[in-house]
């Protein structure tokens, strides 16, 4: 079975790894071969309408010979900062395109049907809910028609239940959704006894609590909240930042949270930016607590959270829905209001001084990660590609669409993927 990937890749996000990570972990089924169309955010942000339909043109023609197209799905990626009715678009229109050659789809939902995390504002007052009704039909339209019908080869995979219940709200046919948490590392964990030289190593005092935060910096993860909680806390708290740098330029939370902390003891507070997986294993090491600190937004999964779950090291995150739902399933988490400055430095402060407790939270939480890891993933999605390659051909929908020339679709596709 030929499977066609479309994702970021290069990027430095986490919809590309976990596409990477997916990806690596099917090569291990001897069932299927994997390919990648993978075009670069930063390009498409300067693309007109026209350059845009060019370069997903180019990605339908190697679509036409594929068994199935498995499409990572972030509002931005199908229109880069323009705007989310040009994202549900430009989204809607592409998989017009593949059932016109009636190629069986998957597609992994990121965020939810929104536009808030999106487009970063929040709904208040008549004009926000005007916006989001026409925001609704919109999406309705162009997106969720395709999974409307409960027979035909697309399946949309969600990574929570509140992500499944938000797509068949939308008007997906909840026999066409799917759940499918993200995969999770498997990584060996230090001793205790180790840690003290893992701190050392990376300039932390051996007596240091080290509260790691992972991911990408972005203005929804909650940083300014984290910091704001470290200056409550005694000074033997510190706070590493590990990941990457903001993907947008817009994006103004490091310089926010470098500013806060402007008066305060600089050796507290570290950002690293982007930094090797090497690197993030020494910081892993080191780290006494794990935060996964988000306000609410319309993502349905992040990246940190799998690594946070995996470090061998107790977790507190955000009580807002995606997180709530993984912790009815697994009890891996402390959990703290949003914002809520008081309440995460008291959480923090109740772990830090409790063994038992942190004993209990690693254990639930690489219980988790060990029925969740690649491998299981894999073999899941293995699943749902062979269960929708296999069924009956539908009756065509549409007229025949006139296909690219493969030469120049390629060339096109080498031109805007940087190769």
């Amino acid at each position: 079975m030929r499977v066609l990937h479309l994702s970021a890749w290069n990027d430095q996000c986490g919809i590309g790894g976990y596409a990477k990570n997916l990806i690596a972990a099917l090569q291990q089924q001897p069932s299927v071969i994997s390919d990648v169309y993978p075009p670069r955010r930063q390009p498409l942000v300067l693309m007109s309408n026209d350059q845009l339909r060019e370069v997903f043109d180019s990605f339908l023609v190697l679509a036409s010979t594929a068994d199935l197209v498995h499409i990572q799905h972030e509002h931005a990626f199908f229109a880069g900062r323009h705007g989310y009715a040009r994202a549900v678009r430009q989204f809607g229109w592409l998989l017009t395109q593949l059932r016109q050659r009636d190629v069986p789809i998957v597609v992994t939902f990121h965020s939810e049907p929104t536009s808030d995390a999106f487009a970063g504002r929040a709904r208040v007052g008549k004009r926000g809910r005007l916006r989001s009704g026409y925001e609704r039909a919109l999406w309705r339209w162009h997106v969720a028609r395709h999974f409307r019908r409960g027979k035909g080869r697309r399946l949309a995979i969600a990574h929570t239940r509140r992500g499944r219940l938000a797509l068949i709200e939308s008007g997906f046919n909840p026999a066409q959704v799917q759940v499918v948490p993200p995969g999770h590392p498997r990584r060996s964990v230090l001793p205790q006894s180790e840690r003290a030289l893992a701190k050392e190593r990376l300039g932390f005092p051996k007596q240091a609590t080290v509260l790691s935060l992972f991911g990408s910096v972005a203005n929804h993860a909650s940083y300014s909240w984290a910091v704001e909680t470290l200056k409550t806390l005694p000074p033997s708290f510190v706070l590493a930042v590990v990941g990457g740098n903001p993907v947008s330029p817009d994006d103004d939370i490091v310089n926010r949270v470098l500013d806060s902390w402007k008066h305060q003891n600089p050796s507290r507070l570290r950002i690293t930016g982007f930094v090797s997986p090497e690197m993030v294993d020494a910081y892993h090491a080191a780290t006494d607590i794990c935060l996964v600190p988000h306000l609410p937004c319309n993502v349905s999964a992040w990246a940190a959270m799998p690594w946070a779950l995996t470090a061998g090291r107790p977790t507190i995150a955000s009580d807002i829905p995606a997180f709530r739902h993984l912790n009815e399933d697994a009890g891996c988490l402390l959990l703290a209001r949003p914002g809520d400055v008081g309440e995460l430095g008291a959480r923090i402060r109740e772990l830090a001084a409790d063994a038992a407790k942190q004993e209990d939270l690693v254990r639930r939480a690489l219980t988790y990660a060990s029925a969740n890891g690649w491998d299981q993933l894999a073999a899941r999605h293995l699943e749902i590609y062979q269960s929708l390659v296999h069924q009956p051909a539908p009756q065509p929908e549409f007229e025949a669409h006139t296909r690219l020339d493969l030469v120049h679709a390629t060339r096109v596709a080498d031109l805007f993927t940087g190769r």
